[in-house]
């Protein structure tokens, strides 16, 4: 349907309707009638995708954003004009995708077709963070030409902002400067961390003396001073990396942090901007509004570097149940008694 978003329930009725390109009588005959041991039930099972061979990375982070259904609703929604350029045709791929994910009886799905509309080799691994990062930056791109004002707005889903707030000690001018963001990145210290101590470490005060003193305008001069962030505005979807990639100036490469990221199943906003001496990190109207964020999926990576091993993924879907991901193994599992997931050095 040229110049429309496409729905997931009539997501198999466009395959019935065409006889031609994709949905020639072979590819629609393997999507309805697959092998037996093939079949799924879609309102009970879910269907992984298949590893064209290093794509797990990729494999792992589309099962989670399909998972959002504001994104998901955002992919379907998106108009596609006559004469499609090739980001379009990238975006009508993984409508199918998706559309296949959600409505077919397929065990597992074909991901060539979207992979290769984005033009990813399927023989190399990528980091996930870098490719999430390419990836929305081409999705807010396509999103921005489509004439659907609702899917223009969707990136805003992930969208917040954050201000570095620095005072200088000397003259006690402060200053601001606002970050957007729609991912952010927590350092990870010691051992064993939880996300809200990652969290809270994210927005503490710092102090900037030698050899990392302010420049302080006011003062035209290098100053001590005291650094901290404020959140401005959250977003409804948060989406959080733990940094495990650090360089080694003596190895002279990144070396991976094997530490245990302790992950809620939800957590309130308030209680982590709060500090021991009651300081609250949250910029004015956020102070307002009961921001709780509830846990809806865990990308994990195996290995020792970034561009190589193995990225799976745990997600909760609608019913509150928690599947493993592993390309097109899909799995039912249990969350541990405190309500928490543990990862030993595989979380990103």
């Amino acid at each position: 349907a040229s110049g429309k978003g496409i729905s997931a329930a009539a997501f198999l009725a466009e395959a019935t309707e065409s006889s031609s390109g994709i949905w020639n009588s072979n590819i629609v005959g393997r999507i309805i009638s697959p092998n037996k041991s093939k079949v799924r039930d879609p309102s009970t099972a879910h269907a992984g995708l298949q590893n064209l061979g290093g794509t797990c990375y990729m494999n792992a982070l589309f099962q989670g954003l399909f998972f959002c259904r504001f994104f998901r609703q955002a992919i379907f929604d998106c108009c596609i004009p006559e004469n499609r350029t090739v980001e379009f045709t990238a975006i009508r791929e993984l409508q199918y995708l998706f559309g296949r994910m959600q409505e077919s009886v397929q065990s597992s799905i074909d991901t060539a077709p979207v992979a290769d509309a984005l033009d990813i080799d399927h023989n190399i691994q990528q980091d996930v963070q870098e490719f999430l990062s390419l990836f929305f930056d081409f999705l807010s791109g396509c999103f921005e030409k489509s004439s659907n004002e609702k899917t223009k707005e969707v990136m805003n889903v992930f969208g917040g902002m954050y201000a570095y707030q620095t005072k200088c000690s000397t003259c006690g001018v402060l200053s601001r400067r606002g970050c957007k963001f729609q991912v952010l990145d927590f350092a990870i210290r010691g051992h064993s961390i939880t996300l809200e101590e990652m969290f809270s470490a994210f927005l503490s005060e710092e102090q900037l003396v030698h050899p990392n003193k302010y420049f302080c305008e006011n003062c035209n001069g290098l100053q001590n001073a005291k650094r901290w962030v404020t959140l401005c505005n959250a977003p409804e979807v948060l989406y959080v990396q733990a940094l495990r990639y650090i360089y080694d100036p003596e190895l002279m490469r990144k070396v991976k942090i094997h530490s245990i990221v302790d992950c809620p199943l939800g957590f309130r906003l308030m209680d982590i901007a709060v500090d021991d001496q009651g300081k609250c990190a949250l910029d004015g109207e956020l102070r307002a509004y009961d921001y709780r964020y509830i846990l809806g999926c865990v990308l994990l990576h195996a290995g020792e570097t970034a561009d190589t091993g193995h990225y799976v993924s745990y997600v909760r879907d609608r019913n509150n149940q928690w599947w493993k991901y592993d390309d097109h193994y899909v799995s039912l599992v249990e969350m541990g008694d405190e309500g928490t997931s543990q990862q030993e050095g595989e979380g990103e």
